[in-house]
């Protein structure tokens, strides 16, 4: 957190203050918040919090990549507790918080007890995901995301070596596709094992209208992967661990498939494959439920009418 408090952003924000009138302040991120709770004290205002995950359950997680006894799970596990200390104390000073999830909403009561919490969803814009009109490749399991932070990091790496051989060995036409921006070095080259890294995309949309299968193997997180909902908006099935599916409500009748064993995730892709009819259905069934419940406008439309509220 403490890598936005530079000299430059706290002048930005002064200048603007002062410039400016608001009836709130709104902190759009754990970040966020201290600079939130220091500009409404100012105004004499009242603010709100975002939660897009608890961050430190993030890191809590994380540092079980490491041996207890490893110099970096002491430090990962000690930032965590930190962390932890400071979004209670922020989630309990705001006027009104925004969980993402009903799971990250119960976790933010037991740290808070008394905290006003307002879920608001993470979503999609129905706009941008419109019905898919190109043909899909009826082979392609997509990941999309970014590798610059290292939870996606580490779940490529599980995923392409403890899943994809076993689904390339069932299924050796099938193309595991690497989407998004700053792939690893490590995973090119790999064309032999279905491998093929595509990259920072210009159109994310058609990349995943015209895959079959989104995957979302990740090990540690919190809050809601906005890929998942993304993945199922453009009509995927996806397979998830637990943690990568965590805080959507959606079941396998809903095209979103829970699996943490790698021997049957990839069973579970392979299921897929090679039921192409049964695959379709619950891609349908998968954009039908993020339109229902995950949308912006709804999320948005719930923190207005909490303000509104506030300000009354």
């Amino acid at each position: 957190m403490a890598r936005y408090n530079v000299a430059a952003f706290r002048e930005a924000i002064e200048r603007v203050i002062r410039q400016n009138r608001f009836d709130v302040v709104h902190a759009d991120h754990t970040g966020m918040g201290p600079f939130a709770e220091k500009v409404a004290q100012t105004l004499d205002i009242p603010w709100g919090l975002r939660l897009h995950n608890i961050e430190h359950t993030i890191w809590a997680r994380y540092s079980s990549r490491y041996h207890r006894m490893h110099p970096a799970s002491w430090y990962v596990r000690r930032q965590a507790r930190l962390l932890a200390s400071e979004e209670a104390r922020l989630i309990a000073r705001a006027d009104v918080v925004f969980p993402i999830t009903d799971v990250d909403a119960a976790m933010a009561e037991r740290m808070a007890p008394d905290a006003k919490l307002v879920l608001a969803n993470g979503g999609i814009d129905p706009d941008t995901w419109v019905e898919p009109t190109v043909e899909r490749n009826s082979a392609d399991v997509v990941l999309s995301t970014t590798y610059a932070w290292a939870p996606n990091l580490d779940s490529l790496r599980w995923f392409s070596q403890y899943v994809w051989p076993l689904v390339h060995r069932l299924r050796p036409d099938a193309r595991f596709r690497v989407v998004g921006s700053r792939p690893p070095a490590w995973i090119f080259g790999r064309e032999h094992e279905g491998i093929l890294v595509d990259g920072f995309v210009d159109d994310i949309v058609h990349k995943l209208h015209s895959s079959t299968i989104a995957v979302a193997p990740l090990l540690a997180g919190s809050g809601v992967r906005i890929k998942v909902l993304e993945s199922m908006a453009a009509g995927l099935p996806v397979v998830s661990t637990t943690i990568g599916a965590e805080g959507i409500q959606a079941s396998e009748a809903d095209g979103l498939l829970r699996v943490d064993d790698p021997n049957a995730m990839a069973q579970s892709i392979v299921s897929l494959l090679n039921e192409p009819n049964r695959c379709r259905e619950l891609g349908k069934r998968a954009r039908k439920r993020v339109l229902e419940k995950y949308t912006w406008a709804d999320s948005v439309s719930a923190m207005v009418q909490a303000y509104k509220k506030l300000l009354r």
